[in-house]
């Protein structure tokens, strides 16, 4: 452990952990080396999902905004 970095412990159900455990064993080209590294990065894409929204549906300029790139989608005519 890094010194200095304060980790929590959370309990998962032990057939959700022998999945992972299993998933992490058959698909080492995943690049996870363990349980808590897939679990990790798991909860980690689930926070970027909930805070990013899909499609912004303000209106910059008379066109429509992509949340994602933040840039303005034209919906036709002259862009400029």
């Amino acid at each position: 452990m890094v010194e200095g970095k304060k980790m929590k412990y959370i309990p998962l159900p032990t057939e959700l952990y022998s999945e992972i455990d299993r998933l992490v064993k058959e698909n080492r080209n995943l690049g996870y080396l363990s349980v808590p590294d897939f679990v990790r990065d798991a909860v980690r894409d689930k926070i970027l999902e909930i805070r990013k929204p899909k499609i912004a549906e303000t209106r910059r300029n008379g066109s429509f905004v992509d949340a994602e790139s933040d840039c303005e989608v034209f919906e036709g005519g002259d862009s400029a």
